[in-house]
């Protein structure tokens, strides 16, 4: 309840004040809220065509991309994108008179659609990290990112490295001309082939490094020339490569040439119009000279160039069978042996030397598939291979030819049992069996001799029962006239179900029979046999 006149007054006072504030506060708020901090809020910046700088250049969009006006040279897709990132988001941080950016030194001028804008770029702010720009008579604190990026050097508006992406070309043509007399190096598909033949790989990124590595350092040479090489370099590619931002999947080549040195390093023409560093120029041209020979002086003498090993192939199909590397390493259903696919895959990559095409006819072939879609095919002769249409032949060494010449039964997993030895509870050596004890190492003896087993003899039964609880060995053949000279056998009990029992009959050699099946032992499982006497 209101006690007097004079508190009702008071109290119609506050509420007129607090109907003020609610209603006319927002309002202040949102007028200081509005206040427009970009550069450039008239221009569209994804629309613009035309960047104009007052020192002389102009660059101009067509249907191709960016153009140089006046120049013939491409401009760098990278550089626009900055340009336009300021343009789009740059934002000021205080507004002053003009007179407060001091000297302009250079002025953009922006066009999109039909909106210009013009920019001048001031003096910096001492002591920050901003610069002052001027735009419709105001001087706009910016950050100096902004600045930078509104005033490109020439060098940085252009494509610097034009073949950065030749490795990914498909196919590559280099043609490199000297006193009129052009070579010309013609790489075809992936992996590289020329003249007919698969190209050493070595050669090939040498090549594609040097040409990656092409850079330009000056935009405009020094006039001071102090020899006059005159080496013509001209680069084609069916595809990927596109240094003026057109649509990928066209022809396209660059023509450059070397017409002296100066300080800067190489002075050239063409698309790398200006300087290169003089290593790298050195670089192409000794690497296109290294693949311009014949045949026999590129090819790759290694039988299948195998990068990355196992791990890049898809599979790798034998005479007799295939070794499919999708996954896992698995030969006919089976688990292939890891390190005798290894083997085979450095056979495989090991250099040969250079034969005549052999005369006779192959015997077989191998057929080795990468992930990356790439084939080799190698026709097997008498230690010789040949790459299925090349004109001549790799001879292999014994070593390496023994190994790609084995069966493909021979790349399966050579584990024949894995069990626990704990879990081992009898081991028989011919009419000699030994029985574990309760208690770990401890084994009785039946059979010929006493009964019990000296704790030294016990300790040479765990040590076979280790050996024999896991059991690799490779496929062998059975001769006709195999004989079982001796046999051992373990039993294991196993945590469910009936104790499981293995058996191997050994004959000469230390071949011996597992379940039907020849398997070669080593020559410490041949050995324990001197156990069951």
């Amino acid at each position: 309840m209101i006690c007097s006149l004079r508190g009702l007054v008071i109290l119609v006072g506050l509420a007129v004040v607090a109907v003020n504030a609610a209603w006319l506060t927002p309002a202040a708020r949102t007028s200081i809220e509005t206040v427009d901090r970009r550069i450039a809020p008239v221009l569209v910046a994804d629309h613009v065509t035309k960047l104009r700088w007052s020192t002389g250049i102009e660059l101009a969009k067509r249907d191709a991309g960016w153009t140089w006006t006046g120049r013939d040279l491409p401009v760098d897709p990278t550089a626009i994108d900055e340009i336009v990132a300021a343009l789009r988001g740059g934002t000021w941080q205080r507004r002053e008179p003009k007179a407060r950016a001091g000297s302009i030194h250079v002025t953009l001028t922006a066009t999109s659609d039909a909106t210009t804008v013009e920019l001048g770029i001031g003096e910096p702010l001492a002591g920050s990290e901003q610069v002052w720009l001027v735009s419709d008579g105001r001087a706009l604190l910016v950050d100096a990112w902004i600045a930078r990026a509104l005033e490109p050097s020439p060098l940085d508006l252009r494509v610097k490295r034009p073949f950065a992406h030749v490795t990914a070309a498909q196919d590559v043509t280099v043609e490199l001309a000297r006193g009129g007399h052009p070579t010309v190096v013609e790489l075809v598909g992936q992996p590289r082939r020329s003249a007919g033949v698969l190209v050493d790989a070595d050669k090939v990124l040498a090549l594609e490094q040097a040409l990656t590595s092409l850079e330009l350092v000056a935009d405009r040479a020094p006039a001071a020339v102090t020899t006059t090489p005159a080496v013509g370099l001209v680069v084609r590619s069916s595809d990927v490569i596109d240094v003026h931002g057109g649509p990928h999947g066209t022809s396209r080549f660059w023509k450059l040439a070397a017409v002296g040195e100066a300080s800067c390093g190489v002075v050239t023409t063409g698309v790398l119009a200006g300087c290169v560093a003089r290593d790298t120029w050195r670089a192409v041209v000794g690497a296109v000279t290294a693949l311009a020979g014949p045949a026999r002086s590129i090819i790759e003498r290694r039988p299948a160039r195998i990068s990355g090993g196992t791990v890049s192939l898809a599979s790798i199909a034998l005479p007799d069978g295939v070794i499919d590397l999708t996954r896992r390493a698995i030969v006919d259903g089976n688990d292939a042996d890891r390190e005798r696919v290894d083997e085979l895959v450095a056979a495989l990559s090991s250099p040969s030397a250079i034969v005549p095409l052999p005369t006779t006819a192959a015997t077989g072939a191998i057929e080795i598939h990468r992930k990356d879609g790439a084939t080799f095919i190698l026709e097997l002769h008498a230690g010789t291979v040949v790459r299925r249409g090349e004109p001549v032949g790799l001879a292999i060494t014994p070593p390496a030819w023994a190994i790609i010449t084995r069966p493909a039964t021979s790349y399966r997993d050579p584990t024949l049992w894995l069990e626990e030895p704990t879990s081992i509870t009898t081991l028989t050596i011919d009419n000699v069996t030994y029985t574990a004890g309760t208690q770990l190492g401890t084994w009785s003896r039946d059979g010929a001799g006493p009964p019990a087993v000296a704790p030294s003899a016990a300790e040479k039964i765990d040590e076979a029962v280790r050996s024999l609880a896991t059991l690799r060995a490779p496929p062998a053949a059975l001769p006709a006239s195999f004989t079982v000279r001796h046999t051992i056998a373990i039993s294991a009990a196993r945590p469910s179900g009936p104790p499981v029992r293995h058996l191997l009959e050994i004959g000469e050699g230390c071949v011996a029979r597992v379940e039907g099946r020849g398997v070669a032992l080593p020559a410490d499982i041949c050995r324990l046999v001197a156990l069951g006497r």
